[in-house]
């Protein structure tokens, strides 16, 4: 169960970070709302959609490690979020399947969106040439991404495809963020 005082401090905190993130949201247009691996952090969200104050969508993303029952003191949140929520997406049915039944949704409510690539274009083969001095010189609009140096994020594939579109795009750079992992020494 949720302790007294952390009962006490919800209540004192919701209403200005309620009051604040509607504020965000309206105040930059935002129309969507995006959690990847997402959390009771999409709560606000979800009510402020179920107050009718945000009209956006509400997006959850799960990724697999994120797809686990939840504590028995947080399903409330979490029935409100997936009530309000616009869309669930993963990256696989398998993992789709996994989601329905952690979270005890209908089934067939939780989308596989695949990640595609066209592999006539974006192969292992191809030359990854080296833009680290000029991107951070001449660029005005950055693709960021941020993530373990691991091959399971594809980091690698992404370097790749930048390099085969980065000739259509001269003002647009290029950065990876992320801990050491098992790539990073290929990816430099």
């Amino acid at each position: 169960t949720i302790s007294v005082n952390a009962r006490l401090k919800f209540a004192l905190t919701a209403p200005s970070t309620l009051i604040r993130t509607w504020w965000l949201l309206y105040s930059r247009h935002i129309t969507c709302a995006i959690f990847h691996y997402p959390s009771t952090m999409a709560y606000g969200i979800a009510l402020l959609k179920r107050a009718r104050l945000y009209r956006g969508e509400l997006i959850l993303a799960f990724h697999g490690s994120d797809a686990r029952v939840p504590e028995t003191k947080f399903k409330h949140r979490w029935n409100t979020i997936f009530r309000n929520a616009s869309s669930v997406v993963t990256c696989s049915r398998s993992l789709a399947k996994r989601v329905e039944e952690c979270f005890a949704l209908s089934p067939g409510s939780v989308v596989p969106v695949y990640n595609g690539v066209d592999t006539e274009i974006f192969n292992e083969a191809a030359h990854v040439p080296d833009l680290a001095g000029e991107i951070f010189q001449s660029c005005s609009r950055y693709i960021v991404t941020v993530g373990t140096f691991t091959g399971i994020k594809g980091q690698k594939y992404l370097i790749e495809a930048f390099a085969a579109m980065s000739p259509k795009y001269p003002d647009l750079g290029l950065v990876l963020i992320g801990r050491d992992g098992d790539q990073r020494v290929l990816l430099e």
